[in-house]
């Protein structure tokens, strides 16, 4: 049953940064309140040398989901979860 309702939430939170993402999908200037409103963090990793170029790992952090790919992921799995009960 706990599994149904962090499902229930996960679902909630996405509906409701669909709703706040939805206004920006012609956005050609990113201004800090947009940020503000849509990201919670952002993660920048170490510096790594790839192919004689420094790069670092950025993982954006979205309020309402987290980290996109993990919150696509939990609704995989709520999906299928709900699929089989």
């Amino acid at each position: 049953m706990e599994k149904v309702h962090q499902g229930r939430q996960s679902f909630d939170n996405t509906a409701l940064w669909m709703r706040h993402i939805r206004q920006y999908t012609q956005l050609e200037v990113l201004d800090e309140a947009i940020l503000i409103e849509l990201v919670e963090r952002i993660e920048v990793g170490e510096p790594q040398l790839v192919d004689g170029k420094k790069t670092c790992e950025v993982k954006i952090v979205y309020r309402y989901v987290g980290y996109i790919d993990d919150a696509l992921s939990r609704m995989e799995e709520v999906y299928e979860y709900a699929k089989a009960a």
